[in-house]
């Protein structure tokens, strides 16, 4: 009966909160390329989340669920503007002065991003629904067992492991938030924000650093190598958020003894990035990997490289992943070179 009166209550807060945000011209806050009313948008309800979670009829556990749903909902409305007649146009990358792309070509070029984006999206947040309810489920589980004493008088030695699991699904569940409230800003920012030179190597030295305590703790080593110093026209925020996505998604599936190396190479007018995890244990390393490219696992790895693919995607290029007979897992980002002067 709590179960069912706290999600009741929330999907009652998420039907006001979808009817609120329809009355906004939202397509014109889009089309303005406005970053600042999307992102207050997406803040406003966050903030109609948390206040919930301390009040009375909804618990904290439920009001942090419904602060990533509440977020979803602002991510799927800052692309609905897609859906309309009226084209939703990206901000034009600069050109050099001697390429002057027909007008045409722009535009097949944005729908292609935008449809894709929207398909991108849409994985992405049935992978988030099976993140949030596999530690709801756990949390609602073990809270109930200990307030029934399922397990016996409460005070018994069984009730440890149901506080680690309830810790655990806490601990996820704050993971999950952390992650959304980033992906709504980088999602603006892959969506609207002009491209600009980026310094790729900057960008990928930066994500390993912040990457090496994990590896350390894991056993997994770090490295990376570059062949060109030149920058790629992107959206740093952005691209370094998907970089540091895939470098995530591949320590999730790493064994003690893996290494993982980043190499940037240059191509015909662009930058290939290409992340490679080699297992400790060949034959773990595999499975794990194959699982993650066709689609067969649902988990934290493969939720990080949907969210790199997302934005690659709404940055106007692909990401490729795939599991080659080396027995090696490879992520190959292609990049379009930044003009030079």
């Amino acid at each position: 009966m709590v179960r069912q009166e706290v999600f009741a209550g929330a999907r009652e807060q998420i039907r006001d909160l979808t009817v609120l945000v329809h009355r906004i011209d939202l397509r014109r806050i889009l089309l303005d390329r406005n970053l600042h009313a999307v992102l207050a948008l997406a803040h406003l309800a966050l903030a109609v989340a948390f206040t919930m979670a301390m009040g009375e009829t909804i618990g904290p556990f439920a009001g942090a669920g419904l602060c990533l749903s509440a977020a979803a909902v602002a991510l799927l409305l800052m692309l609905r503007a897609a859906e309309s007649p009226a084209p939703l146009t990206r901000p034009a990358h600069p050109q050099p002065r001697t390429a002057q792309p027909q007008a045409s070509s722009v535009r097949a070029a944005d729908t292609l991003t935008i449809d894709g984006a929207r398909r991108e999206v849409s994985g992405l947040l049935a992978l988030m629904s099976h993140e949030l309810r596999t530690p709801l489920n756990a949390i609602l589980g073990n809270a109930e067992a200990i307030r029934h004493e399922i397990l016996g008088p409460v005070g018994a030695p069984r009730y440890r492991d149901s506080a680690i699991h309830i810790l655990e699904g806490g601990q996820n569940l704050l993971r999950a938030t952390e992650d959304m409230l980033t992906l709504t800003g980088a999602v603006a920012a892959a969506a609207f924000a002009p491209h600009q030179p980026v310094d790729l190597e900057s960008s990928v030295r930066d994500v390993l650093r912040q990457a090496a305590p994990e590896a350390k703790t894991k056993g997994v080593s770090l490295s990376w190598q570059s062949g060109t110093d030149r920058a790629v026209l992107s959206e740093e925020t952005a691209l370094r958020h998907a970089i540091a996505r895939i470098i995530d998604g591949a320590l999730v599936t790493a064994d003690p003894g893996a290494s993982i190396h980043v190499e940037l190479t240059p191509c015909a007018g662009a930058i290939e990035l290409m992340v490679t995890l080699t297992h400790g244990d060949a034959e773990v390393g595999a499975s794990a990997a194959g699982r993650v490219d066709c689609g067969a696992d649902r988990g934290p790895a493969a939720l990080q490289i949907a969210v790199a693919r997302t934005l690659v995607t709404l940055l106007g290029t692909h990401l490729h992943t795939a599991h080659g007979i080396d027995g090696r897992w490879r992520a190959i980002l292609e990049l379009p070179a930044a003009p030079t002067h």
